[in-house]
């Protein structure tokens, strides 16, 4: 399988988060891409990988108008994009991060409508008979979240290097914890141990 690879320290504004703590910057998308890229590099070495990928249809015509090549390149930018994506033998694993909790809702909302763009994707297609796994992969565990992921059958991976919590370090309290929204979060937990025993019990 040929793998393609993408360099999260390309373009100018992209930082290591080594740069980013001591510069003091406040959370950037580019954290986000950055933190994919290393998921992406440490657990998928072998397989197709990319970071900002383009989702959907291309954009050939507008109306009955027919877009010529530099206008079709200029509406490239306009298509949706995931923040990764990784492409194994068997499955393609569909990565949006969030770094901060209170942006977790986002992500689901994203992988939602990202998973029915990949059919419609042309640079999918050779891997169309492949399985989806749309994935939101985070460093803080949020049983709200989790839960949520689970009842939409996507991925909820949970990924943190001592790098990453150098980075939450620098970030208010209120923006490392996960969100809190009265009784459902008790009511989350509570749904995802009685999940874990009866998937137990199947053993």
């Amino acid at each position: 399988m040929v793998k393609t690879s993408y360099d999260p320290y390309k373009y100018k504004e992209v930082r290591t988060v080594e740069e980013q703590i001591a510069r003091k910057k406040k959370y950037r998308r580019n954290s986000e891409l950055l933190y994919v890229s290393d998921y992406l590099a440490t657990f998928y070495p072998d397989d197709i990988t990319k970071v900002n990928v383009k989702l959907g249809p291309r954009i050939e015509k507008v109306g009955n108008y027919e877009l010529t090549e530099s206008e079709k390149r200029a509406l490239y930018g306009f298509r949706a994009w995931a923040d990764g994506i990784a492409i194994t033998e068997n499955a393609i694993i569909l990565i949006e991060g969030k770094i901060k909790p209170e942006r977790y809702a986002d992500g689901i909302g994203k992988l939602e409508l990202y998973s029915k763009m990949v059919p419609r994707t042309p640079e999918l297609e050779p891997y169309r008979d492949r399985v989806l796994y749309p994935t939101l992969l985070v460093p803080i565990r949020d049983p709200t979240f989790e839960l949520m992921c689970r009842e939409h059958k996507f991925r909820y991976t949970v990924w943190c290097t001592p790098m990453m919590d150098k980075y939450l370090e620098t970030l208010q309290r209120c923006d490392r914890s996960p969100m809190s929204y009265g009784d459902f979060k008790d009511e989350a937990v509570e749904t995802l141990a009685r999940m874990k025993m009866m998937k137990d019990e199947d053993k």
